[in-house]
This record gives structure tokens, sequence and C-alpha cells, in this order.
């Protein structure tokens, strides 16, 4: 995928790129083609499917073809069971390699600030889809490029966020791979160098007990920055052609955590069900 971007990049050459990309290898591949291809640009992730029937997601399929194994179910309810994990476009709704790696490129800084990892049927992706392109244009005219934005430090602090989600394991392939698009080398000992002491903060499926979609209704990956805000780079650049800093203090002022708690409170749970605080 990222050969074919650099291709279609260098056959008809543009001022800059939105690109728009929602799993497992098409967002990793997104990141590295960025890096490679140095043009202003800006991701817009697919967001996270809805869940089903009584929260039901798509990794739970293996434990309810278990229980069918064991004679524990019916095969009727089996199959209920796999017609219903997936109803919406989407990634999986869990924190899988797709949900980790749109987490992933926010956390880098070329996405717009809590624009990862969005409901896929929410309107608010509509909006930002529109100002993501707007601030495309923005970058061509600063002509600011991802290698000016993005340093080892954006990566460290991917890395960070990486640990408070209990993010992907693949992760530790799509992250390297990545880094080296922008001329950064990192391996699997940064990240166990890195993720000694961090802070594990979520309690988003398969490692805690609620669908991904919930993740952007407790706050998103500004929450989770704000959580671990003192071992994070603040002063990297990003797409917003703001520090990571200051987006994170604009975002206090300009509504963006008032509509996460309208969002979350239909769902019965409180922030801190979500993303732990940083001394839970």
């Amino acid at each position: 995928i990222c050969n074919l971007i650099e291709i279609h990049a260098n056959a008809t050459p543009f001022d800059a790129g939105v690109f728009i990309s929602s799993c497992d290898k098409a967002v990793p591949s997104h990141l590295m083609a960025v890096g490679r291809i140095n043009i202003p640009s800006i991701i817009v992730t697919g967001g996270v499917m809805d869940a089903g029937p009584d929260l039901l997601t798509l990794e739970q399929i293996g434990k309810y073809s278990a229980m069918y194994e064991r004679g524990e179910i019916t095969a009727e309810q089996l199959t209920y069971y796999k017609h219903h994990a997936c109803p919406s476009c989407g990634a999986c709704s869990f924190m899988g390699t797709a949900s980790t790696m749109q987490v992933m490129a926010e956390a880098l800084g070329l996405m717009l600030p809590g624009s990862a990892l969005m409901p896929a049927t929410c309107e608010d992706l509509n909006e930002v889809a529109v100002r993501a392109g707007k601030q495309a244009v923005a970058l061509a005219k600063l002509g600011l490029r991802p290698r000016d934005m993005v340093t080892l430090q954006s990566f460290e602090n991917a890395i960070m966020v990486h640990a408070a989600i209990s993010g992907s394991s693949n992760s530790l392939l799509h992250i390297p791979a990545a880094a080296h698009e922008f001329g950064i080398e990192i391996d699997a000992d940064t990240f166990d160098r890195m993720h000694r002491g961090a802070h594990y903060l979520l309690d988003i499926r398969p490692a805690g007990r609620w669908p991904a979609e919930y993740f952007y209704y407790a706050g998103g990956v500004p929450r989770v920055m704000e959580e671990i805000k003192s071992m994070l780079h603040l002063d990297v650049m990003t797409v917003t052609g703001k520090t990571l800093g200051e987006n994170l203090e604009e975002l206090k002022q300009n509504g963006f955590y008032e509509r996460c708690d309208e969002l979350l409170a239909k769902t019965g749970c409180g922030r801190t069900d979500i993303i732990r605080t940083f001394d839970t």
C-alpha cells in the first residue's frame, strides 16, 4: 500500500494529501507513506464500528464458538452472535491493531486532535473530515511537511500512549516501520524501556470491559494524554500548526470534552470507568 501511494504521488504531484484509512494494514501503511513522500499531509481515520446487541463485539465470537463446541449454546445462538458482531462500518470495536494504529496516528500529531477512533456512524466524523480537508490546504500554504513535525519525541509520545491504552502488540512492527520512513530508528527495546513504569489506563476490550466506541465518549486520545502529560513531550509540532501542549489546552476551551461527556452520558458510564486516572 505504501509503495502504491508513493507511485501515485510521484506520478501526479499534489500540493497536499488527506489520507483516509481505518484498519490493520491501511493505517500503518499510510503512516509510512506520509513519511516517505513528505508532502503536507493529514490523516483521517474511518473510526470504529458500533457494538452489537448487549454490547456484542467481534473478539467475543471466539468465546461463543468455544461455548458452542462444549454444548453450552446452540448453533442458532452462535449464528446469531456471528451475524450481529459487526453491525456497522468501521474498525472492529476493541483495542486491536486497527484501533491501536488509529490512536497512534493521532498520538504522532498527524490527525486533528480528538479525531482518532471516533464511532464510524457518529455525525461528528463528517465534520472532522471537512476540517481535515481545510487543514490540508492550510498545511500546503504553510509548507509544513510531516518530517517537519514528526520527530523521535513524537514517536516517544506515541509509545507512551500505546502503553496507556494497552495497545496491540503488532504496533511493535508497525511503529518502527513508520519511524524508519521518517529517518528515525526505533526497535522493540525502545518499547521495553519506555513501557517500564508506564501507567495502563484504559478499560476497553480485549483487556477491559467496554467496546472501543466508548473510547471517544470518554475523551479519546486527548484525555489519555492529559492523564500521562508528565510523561510526554508537549513541545512537539502537530498538523494543527501548533504544539501538542497548545492543542491540549485548546481542547479544554473549545467544547470538545463537553461534547464527549454528552455522548458518554447515554452509556450510563462515567469517564473514569473507561479511562482511569493516572494514579488509580
